[in-house]
């Protein structure tokens, strides 16, 4: 995980002295509509509201757009006994509650929790929303404004063993800078470490090679809107 963390900043610090800025609304591109996930892991802001959210399990990256975009000034927000909260709210115990990540919305201030609601690959992915005042509500799927990109040769399944499940790490960290989403994960590529840089949206960026301080480098694409 460490290394990962380590080849994205790399890149990062070298797209900041290579890759001008983009101005444009990203939720222009995103259509609206279910949004499956399988699973809720990595997750990391973008501007305007977009959060984009790994799902290990599907094999996809979302962008959703999350309308949250008023200004808000930051304050300590302090949630106790979080997993029971978030369970009492889902209907189920704690025990079936696994917190993935988490991240803060730099405008709103707001923070979003991805959780697991159940064990195993089977579990609910469950997006949660908590504001200042620490009042949790769950991000609707449902009919949510969104896009998704397919992960080419995640790594697989695999049960047992000290490893566990090797495909919870096919997507293990994002971070997102100048109209390029950056992830880090594992994948049945000749080198299993890959990084990924996407731009979004798609209609403002030509892809651009980056050196790649770890593994293999691998340009994807979000749909644009029509």
């Amino acid at each position: 995980m460490a290394t990962f963390r380590i080849a994205i900043f790399a890149v990062l610090a070298l797209t900041l002295l290579t890759t001008a800025g983009v101005t444009a609304d990203l939720t222009e591109s995103l259509k609206a509509g279910k949004a499956d996930l399988k699973s809720a892991g990595s997750m990391t802001f973008g501007p305007d509201g977009v959060l984009f959210v790994g799902d290990s399990i599907g094999g996809m990256i979302y962008a959703l757009d999350t309308q949250d975009r008023s200004a808000s000034q930051a304050t300590a927000v302090e949630v106790t006994g979080l997993a029971d909260k978030i369970a009492a709210m889902l209907g189920t115990t704690a025990d079936q509650i696994q917190v993935n990540d988490v991240a803060v919305n730099p405008t709103s201030k707001k923070t979003y929790v991805s959780v697991s609601r159940g064990l195993g690959t089977a579990a609910a992915a469950v997006i949660v929303r908590i504001d200042p005042a620490g009042k949790l509500e769950a991000l609707s799927l449902d009919n949510i404004r969104h896009a998704s990109v397919a992960l080419p040769n995640p790594v697989n399944a695999s049960t047992g063993g000290r490893g566990g499940n090797q495909r919870i790490q096919a997507i293990t960290d994002l971070a997102f800078l100048d109209g390029r989403l950056y992830m880090a994960g594992l994948s049945n590529e000749e080198f299993s470490s890959t990084l990924r840089a996407i731009p979004f949206p798609t209609k403002y960026l030509p892809i651009r090679r980056v050196r790649c301080p770890l593994g293999r480098e691998t340009f994807l694409r979000f749909p644009s809107a029509r």
